[in-house]
């Protein structure tokens, strides 16, 4: 269920996220010229919206099996690591500082998520092949 959930995801999300990476100074006409300035911002939070993906896919599955002290976790050390990385960057690059804040942070909780399922799959699968 998850894989054919993810898969779907991605079969949506790749052409979009190429169309808007390649096109976004396009697109961001269509809302005025100052938005124009905002176009690598645009860059970076497309391109992590992979790594969102994982993280959002993590979640529920979390509140399916019970276990909202780890959404508890995971979203306090979001915030946290959002709130500081974003601060820092902000201050160093303007706007497009946020955007590396926030594919930083992303892309740790994503990447360990990903680590962690795989893990868990893993330690799953050797439990039930030494059992049979």
């Amino acid at each position: 269920m998850l894989i054919k959930s993810a898969s779907a995801i991605a079969l949506c999300m790749v052409p979009l996220v190429i169309m808007i990476y390649f096109m976004g100074n396009t697109l961001l006409c269509f809302f005025g010229k100052d938005y124009i300035e905002a176009y690598g911002l645009l860059k970076l939070l497309v391109l992590s919206s992979f790594f969102v993906t994982i993280y959002m896919l993590f979640l529920p599955i979390q509140n399916i099996k019970m276990k909202p002290q780890r959404i508890t976790l995971l979203n306090s050390l979001r915030a946290s690591l959002l709130l500081s990385l974003s601060y820092t960057f902000i201050k160093k690059l303007g706007i497009t500082g946020y955007g590396y804040a926030w594919m930083i942070t992303y892309g740790i909780l994503g990447l360990g998520v990903a680590g962690i399922a795989i893990a868990l799959y893993l330690t799953h699968r050797i439990k039930a092949e030494s059992k049979g």
